[in-house]
């Protein structure tokens, strides 16, 4: 059985010393899109990587996009087969 190389983004923090800001940095948009999306492209596009877990605080996952999300992460080229609530 051939082994899986999976990715997993922390994307927990809630921001509380960035005092100026409403949301966590990871969510925060720079150059058209959020800091998080730049992780989840580079890991998607790694060769070596089979999948990617996400984990956000609960009350941010619909800032995450996903199947389930507010904003689709489509735009930014960042495509979901699964989202998963534990």
């Amino acid at each position: 059985m051939a082994s899986k190389h999976i990715a997993v983004i922390f994307a927990g923090g809630t921001g509380k010393r960035m005092l100026n800001s409403s949301r966590p940095k990871q969510f925060l948009e720079f150059r058209g899109k959020p800091v998080l999306a730049y992780a989840l492209e580079h890991f998607q596009r790694h060769q070596e990587i089979d999948g990617i877990v996400l984990v956000a605080l609960e009350g941010w996952l619909d800032h995450c996009g996903g199947p389930s999300g507010r904003r689709s992460v489509s735009g930014w080229g960042i495509s979901w087969r699964h989202t998963e609530r534990l």
